[in-house]
């Protein structure tokens, strides 16, 4: 099975899947580099978005424009639009959400928006929107938590032969399958960005961007003694006294 593994290799075959590709979908289990790849893939394209994105003002340091809505999103022309986690954007409980999303794969091919979809639950996309989807990309996941007929699944079939159940990647590995871009299909291995650091990674994290608070630095004020502050009987025996004198 063919793998790329050299730099300029990495960037060109990241390249050519945003290059050809409408829709890409990202599968894998959770903390297994679906993110990073992710941000790879967006940042291949000129004019990136990325739906919903909690922290707009760290995207603004890379280049990239937050969409806080669906009527956001409908209204881009030539752009490549993330969404990341698309249980959480759109969960599956909500019907409408989903009818929402079948209208924006419509959309998206005749307004020529890319787009990049990441999850780590394979019953996401079902066979009503698996044709609006180009490439899927596997990353590391438990091979019998993937339903039968998915193109997933007979990704990780191809490309484990004898036996699919021992199937696992490493962070920086992940499986292409697309349909007419044969010669891409099979493990590839890819770097993180530049900018990544755990922001990027747990942006949900209120912990990561809490602004540390410093307490301000005072100069420490002499006590002042006032009579209140001296034993009754002696302040008496001392005013009797300038008295007499």
């Amino acid at each position: 099975m063919k793998e790329t593994k050299c730099g300029s290799e990495r960037m060109n075959t990241l390249k050519e899947i945003m290059d050809k590709s409408k829709a890409v979908v990202v599968l894998g289990d959770r903390r297994s580099g679906k993110t990073a790849l992710c941000y790879q893939l967006l940042m291949q394209s000129e004019n990136r978005y990325f739906f919903k994105h909690p922290r707009p003002e760290l995207l603004e340091t890379i280049g990239v424009k937050n969409c806080y809505d669906f009527a956001d999103l409908t209204k881009l022309e030539d752009a490549t639009v993330y969404i990341d986690e698309c249980g959480i954007a759109l969960p599956l409980q909500d019907k409408k959400a989903n009818q929402k999303f079948r209208i924006l794969l419509t959309i998206a091919s005749h307004r020529n928006i890319k787009l990049i979809m990441s999850t780590s639950d394979t019953r996401y996309f079902t066979r009503a929107e698996e044709p609006f989807i180009d490439t899927f990309i596997v990353k590391d996941i438990n091979y019998d938590l993937i339903k039968r007929g998915s193109p997933i699944r007979k990704a990780i079939e191809d490309f484990e032969h004898l036996d699919a159940e021992s199937f696992t990647l490493n962070v920086n590995e992940f499986l292409i399958r697309n349909r007419k871009l044969k010669h891409l299909n099979g493990k590839h291995t890819f770097s993180l960005p530049t900018f990544w650091n755990d922001k990027f990674s747990k942006p949900y994290s209120d912990k990561l961007f809490a602004t540390p608070v410093t307490a301000p630095i005072t100069e420490p004020v002499a006590e002042r003694v006032t009579e209140t502050d001296i034993d009754i009987p002696i302040l008496n025996a001392v005013k009797t006294r300038d008295v007499m004198k």
